[in-house]
């Protein structure tokens, strides 16, 4: 199975990043903003750790291994959506994203849990870890302009995490939380 492990947004949230999401397409325009396969609201989330394929048997031992995550007594995690980004940078973007700051650090600290428990199952973080909601992915082959700093202020809690199978189809990927721990 192919999965990742995230902190998952309500409604409301998702409300708010799928404006934010439109008021960066309407300043792209709409030649640049077709280069970009734009994310669904359904799937906005906050990467925490992305797995890739396991096994049954470690999916039981993870969710064992999340429960525990509790005792770290990180408790409900406060973020605020900050502003547009984009992967490696905003000026040439393959990725584009809304940034998520964390003013009480929870977020690093949860990582840091995450990063452990992962690591005793066998798997290593592929990157630095940062906080990120992805909003649209460039389109390969293609390179757009016209992505300026774009801002929000929203603030939001999370006080779960998740593990998430992601099924790959003709459409892209479908997400489906499997488990949740309370943080």
């Amino acid at each position: 199975m192919r999965a990742f492990i995230s902190l998952n947004l309500d409604d409301e949230i998702r409300a708010i990043l799928t404006n934010f999401q439109k008021n960066i397409k309407d300043g792209l325009g709409i030649t640049e903003s077709r280069k970009v396969k734009w994310e669904s609201p359904d799937k906005f989330h906050i990467t925490m750790f992305f797995v890739g394929d396991i096994g049954e048997d470690k999916i039981e031992d993870l969710k064992e291994k999340l429960k525990d995550i509790n005792e770290e007594q990180i408790g409900k995690v406060s973020l605020e959506i900050t502003r547009a980004g984009g992967f490696p940078d905003l000026s040439r973007p393959r990725v584009i994203f809304a940034e998520v700051t964390d003013k009480e650090q929870k977020l690093n600290k949860l990582s840091d849990a995450i990063n452990k428990t992962m690591k005793d199952l066998g798997f290593e973080q592929s990157a630095k870890y940062r906080a990120h909601i992805t909003l649209g992915r460039v389109r390969r082959d293609c390179r757009i302009n016209g992505l300026t700093e774009i801002t929000v202020k929203e603030n939001f809690d999370v006080n779960k995490v998740h593990i998430m199978r992601s099924t790959l189809n003709s459409d892209g990927a479908v997400h489906e939380s499997i488990f949740s721990a309370e943080l």
